[in-house]
């Protein structure tokens, strides 16, 4: 998240894992005192917004956006109507001989996807997350980048990860929301394999055997 401050400086925002914003209603002739670590805060009004435990919280130059900007990976969520930020994902993961299931959490890679989609995207694609991203064929690596797409951008209108399209349009319970993620020993709901779960790179890594890599 990039915050405009003016013509000269911005505000970098990663939530990481435990970031989170914190917003209420206050009196604007009262503000209240920060509580805790706040490492960022907004007022507008009657509303207060604070930022604690992010990743990232630091203000740049132009000239540090433009760097920061330059080292990301292609986003899902802008628009690609030539397909060159597609192409330039697909051949990412073609040169690297690292796990796709690490490549797709690597910001350099590919912007925006976290835990949840990593673990979604290479289900639905029925990729074993521990393949080599140069063993995987261009097609493969274009359906993940389209589905990306498609999930992420179900995810911005409905405020849910939601990777079952049978539910896209209704409001399901967070443990009816995903395939496999956070189900691990519970039957996949597609081959009644037990999920399976394990550490990748500190991250908690949940796939199916029967689906994804038998």
């Amino acid at each position: 998240m990039f915050l405009l401050f003016d013509n000269q400086l911005t505000l970098r925002i990663h939530l990481g894992i435990y970031g989170k914003w914190n917003v209420s209603e206050i009196d604007p002739e009262a503000i209240p005192d920060p509580v805790g670590q706040v490492r960022a805060r907004f007022i507008s009004g009657q509303n207060l917004a604070d930022l604690r435990g992010p990743t990232v919280c630091e203000v740049l130059t132009k000239a540090e956006v433009k760097v920061v900007e330059k080292r990301l990976g292609p986003d899902p969520l802008n628009p690609d109507r030539d397909g060159t930020e597609q192409e330039r994902f697909v051949q990412k993961v073609l040169s690297s001989k690292t796990a796709i299931g690490l490549l797709l959490m690597n910001q350099d890679v590919i912007a925006g996807i976290g835990n949840v989609y990593r673990a979604e995207i290479l289900f639905r694609a029925k990729i074993d997350p521990h393949r080599p991203g140069n063993t995987l064929q261009a097609s493969e690596v274009e359906e993940i980048w389209r589905d990306a797409v498609d999930l992420l951008k179900v995810g911005v209108k409905t405020g849910f990860m939601i990777t079952r399209d049978e539910l896209r349009t209704k409001r399901p319970k967070r443990a009816d929301r995903n395939f496999v993620y956070k189900r691990e020993g519970l039957p996949c709901r597609v081959c009644s394999t037990n999920i399976s779960i394990e550490i990748m790179a500190a991250r908690k890594l949940y796939f199916c055997v029967g689906c994804q890599i038998n």
